[in-house]
């Protein structure tokens, strides 16, 4: 599962673009988050599996916006993404 949701993503969803590259080593993931159209990088906190899905939470600084974050694999959707 791990290895399926590694990589990069980019949202597009509510007038967002958003670039967002998880990593995973030796067991440990890592996400990174960065607007692309103007390259601020995003604080990314409280990084953590539950079951299958890798969950996280953005910030970005310039605007207050806070977003939750669940990607998840299933044999239908290769990443599914859940946004709150």
């Amino acid at each position: 599962m791990i290895n399926l949701i590694q990589g990069r993503r980019v949202t597009e969803e509510n007038d967002s673009d958003v670039e967002i590259t998880i990593k995973t080593t030796d067991g440990n993931s890592s996400v990174m988050a960065r607007c692309i159209s103007d390259g601020e990088p995003l604080v990314v906190t409280n990084i953590h599996w539950v079951d299958q899905a890798l969950s996280f939470d953005a910030f970005v600084p310039s605007t207050g916006h806070k977003t939750h974050h669940t990607m998840s694999c299933d044999s239908n959707h290769p990443i599914n993404v859940n946004t709150n």
